[in-house]
């Protein structure tokens, strides 16, 4: 009896881990963040399940269990990848400017809109290659609004963009989470 219970503290100590893995990786903007966070939400809903079925004395909750927690995390898994891609920035690059370091650079996106009918422009700072590859956003155009005429790092960890309409706009960004203050959302914000 008290090896399955056990199983049963192993299974949710285990998804224990991976929900506070995906939590801490939300902080850092990574690109694949959101697949990564999935990824372990998911196996922390099958450690979990698992560790409780393994720790039911009988056969038939057991296999309820394990068939339910199978079915959750497939039904819950493809919810959640759909959206994540949803949100994905999407459009194309139209101009990549890098820090005078090299580690860090600006992305001028075309038609980042999610349901666009006018191309809108965004400004992401981005930093890292591969998996470690981090994105936040900077600017957050609008629908056949203004667009950015000139995007540029202005020291260490500021950056300036002067939109096409003459509006100056000036942000700063912690340069290991990429976190950005303020993120202008050209939307809400009426005049210069």
């Amino acid at each position: 009896m008290e090896r399955r219970w056990g199983w049963c503290a192993v299974g949710l100590a285990s998804a224990a881990a991976c929900t506070v893995t995906a939590l801490w990786l939300g902080r850092w903007n990574l690109v694949l963040g959101p697949y990564m966070s999935i990824v372990l939400l998911l196996a922390a809903l099958l450690a979990a399940g698992i560790g409780i079925a393994l720790a039911l004395k009988s056969g038939l909750l057991r296999n309820i269990v394990l068939v339910g927690t199978v079915v959750a995390a497939v039904l819950l898994g493809g919810c959640l990848w759909t959206l994540a891609a949803l949100f994905e920035r999407g459009g194309l690059v139209e101009q990549r400017v890098p820090a005078a370091d090299g580690r860090h650079e600006l992305l001028v996106v075309e038609g980042a809109g999610f349901v666009a009918i006018d191309p809108e422009s965004d400004v992401y700072v981005r930093a890292g290659k591969g998996w470690r590859a981090q994105e936040a956003l900077v600017w957050d155009g609008k629908e056949d609004g203004s667009v950015p005429k000139t995007v540029r790092f202005t020291g260490r960890n500021t950056i300036e963009i002067v939109a096409d309409d003459g509006c100056l706009y000036r942000s700063t960004f912690d340069r290991s989470t990429l976190k950005v203050r303020p993120v202008h959302r050209v939307k809400d914000e009426y005049g210069c």
